[in-house]
């Protein structure tokens, strides 16, 4: 599954809000939520610690697409010339 900037901004906010909320402390949360969260009781839920490490994931992931629409959308000519730079590789 492929999302938009737009789809994982939101995302990343309803995690922190979820996170905010107390939501990352199975006995804080909402049964109907906690089954989401845990697929009917097959997998264990994230926790506080586990929340912040997908979200620190989807920002990386957030700024590297940024970096690549950026190249992207940079001049041809401009990547042409770069490439062209001698690089000291000290051999």
């Amino acid at each position: 599954m492929i999302l938009n900037m737009e789809q994982t901004a939101t995302i990343l906010a309803a995690l922190r809000f979820y996170q905010w909320n107390g939501q990352g402390d199975p006995d804080k949360r909402n049964r109907d939520i906690h089954n989401i969260a845990t697929d009917s009781g097959e997998l264990i839920s994230l926790n506080d610690e586990g929340i912040d490490t997908l979200c620190e994931m989807i920002n990386h992931k957030m700024e590297f697409e940024q970096a690549e629409r950026d190249l992207e959308s940079a001049p041809k000519e401009l990547l042409a010339a770069m490439d062209k730079i001698p690089i000291d590789r000290g051999y």
